[in-house]
């Protein structure tokens, strides 16, 4: 029976599928000439039944572009010419690429002339079984490949987060400290991690945790680092500023432990193991308890200017039992200025759009954080949105969800602070481009944006431009500008403002995250 099926052109699509490395388009190929011509398909149950015998010797670690579903021949036999109408297998003589391509042909040349004598059944069954072992070894291929590249990639993420969540806490600032002698000497700059202790016998020192708390430890002190999000007192004083992003913040002592919800507070613990909790603003959850080993209290809440105290054999009350002399902030040191929902976990603008009597935004009913400046074509005139997972490389400098500026928009907010003479003012922002699904990397595109500080209608500083033009999709990056404001400016006494912006010109909508202005008092 002649064949109006390319033997070589099937001899090679099989190579490559027993090979591993046959493409979507040429296993699509193979199936059409198989499922199309009976003759082919006896050549192909031959081959399979050979490669399904010696490829075990032959075979070797392949790397697989994307595992194929073998065609099931159960389902086609009834499709199959009677036996004696079988096709003589042409002897291919055909220059293979590979070792393994050439070592198979050999082999099926040698045998090609016995398998005529094989029944149906026989060659139904070997050439399942071939193709079954050859499936599967593929498939196992594929899937401990897959396997070795995802616990590979598993232990990096692993091992980035037990990196981060080690490093918990940065001294950022110090005054006249003496260190216990059981420590090595702290440095400003330097990192605490999980589970160090700190030794303070002189001096003031302020600690930045990952989590955005600010701890100001008074000497003489004992202090351990729990986490990026909490720590003990055992002995000592300390003042702490927890901003929004930083909320759930706590201390813990002996006999009472403190979980902040937004506020500025105090807390001394005495040699005797009393202690006490002042609120300076906002409010704190406290739970006490009598013993060590004893269960923790129901939680009270504490507001400003409230006071709670235990002393060392467990009696609470609502008194100070010490007038302790909180240091707020290190002479020269930064100080926070509030900035309202400054990493974008609200929503920027109300689901209903409400608006007050002057026509001004609010959210739930509340004065709007940011406002937006969108152009007239804009479809949505929101400016935060919760990125998909994948559409940055690493996770979010803060929370779930991010600003947004796209060509020509921007986001500001009118803080409540106005701009002081001989201060220096630095604003921190993280600014990111979204990888989109589909999305090709094009050298040729850039971010155009900029983060600004504002006095009044001016800009004052804003960061370079240049540095978001390096941003690639699915990147972050920190950005930061410094304005020191002169004396006798005209600036002085004008209201501060953020605005985010993204130039009519960027070829990216740019994200920003995790806002912070602090201001330094540089008077001599």
């Amino acid at each position: 029976m002649p064949n109006d099926f390319d033997a070589g052109e099937l001899d090679d699509l099989m190579l490559l599928l027993l090979e591993g490395s046959i493409s979507k388009e040429q296993f699509a190929r193979l199936q059409t000439i198989i499922q199309q011509d009976p003759d082919a398909m006896w050549y192909y149950i031959k081959r399979v039944d050979l490669s399904g015998s010696i490829g075990w010797g032959l075979s070797s670690e392949v790397e697989l572009e994307e595992p194929c579903e073998v065609p099931n021949l159960l389902d086609l036999l009834d499709e199959l010419p009677p036996l004696d109408q079988a096709p003589v297998v042409p002897k291919v003589e055909r220059r293979r690429k590979s070792r393994r391509g050439r070592q198979l042909q050999r082999a099926f040349d040698r045998v090609a002339e016995a398998t005529q004598t094989m029944t149906l059944r026989m060659l139904a069954v070997a050439a399942t079984f071939g193709i079954l072992l050859i499936a599967a070894s593929s498939l196992y291929q594929a899937i401990a490949i897959k396997e070795m590249a995802e616990n590979n990639a598993e232990e990096e993420r692993s091992t980035s987060r037990m990196v981060a969540s080690e490093r918990a806490a940065q001294l950022v600032d110090t005054s006249n400290c003496t260190w216990g002698q059981t420590q090595q000497a702290l440095q400003v700059g330097n990192w605490l991690r999980t589970g160090q202790a700190v030794d303070l016998e002189q001096g003031v020192a302020e600690f930045l945790f990952e989590n955005g708390a600010r701890v100001i430890l008074q000497a003489p002190s004992s202090l351990r680092i729990d986490s990026s999000g909490q720590a003990t007192l055992f002995v000592g004083t300390l003042t702490a500023s927890v901003p929004e992003e930083a909320i759930g913040f706590s201390i813990e002592s002996e006999h009472l432990k403190l979980i902040d919800l937004g506020t500025e507070f105090g807390m001394v613990v005495t040699p005797s193991g009393a202690v006490q909790a002042d609120v300076f603003d906002g409010q704190v959850s406290v739970t006490t308890r009598a013993e060590p080993e004893a269960g923790w209290s129901e939680p009270t809440l504490l507001r400003r200017d409230e006071v709670l105290s235990v002393d060392s054999a467990g009696t609470v009350a609502r008194d100070p039992i010490v007038e302790p002399q909180y240091v707020h902030s290190i002479p020269g040191s930064p100080k926070r200025i509030a900035i309202r929902n400054p990493s974008f976990e609200q929503p920027v603008l109300s689901p209903l759009n409400e608006k007050d009597s002057d026509g001004q935004y609010l959210n739930h009913g509340q004065p709007m954080a940011w406002r937006v400046t969108k152009r007239s074509s804009a479809h949505s005139q929101n400016g935060c949105l919760r990125p998909p997972n994948g559409e940055f490389t690493d996770e979010l400098p803060n929370g779930k969800q991010v600003g947004y500026t796209n060509r020509g928009e921007t986001l500001f907010q009118v803080l409540d602070e106005v701009c002081s003479d001989s201060t220096e003012y630095r604003l921190v922002a993280w600014a990111g481009v979204r990888r989109l699904e589909g999305q090709q990397l094009d050298d040729s595109k850039v971010a155009i944006g900029s983060a600004q500080l504002v006095a009044g209608e001016t800009v004052i500083a804003e960061t370079d431009p240049a540095e978001l033009a390096s941003l690639k999709p699915g990147e972050w990056k920190r950005v930061e500008v410094h304005y020191t404001v002169p004396d006798n400016s005209r600036f002085v006494g004008q209201p501060l403002a953020i605005r985010l912006v993204a130039d009519a010109k960027s070829d990216y909508q740019i994200n920003y995250d995790a806002l912070e202005l602090v201001k330094v008092d540089v008077r001599p």
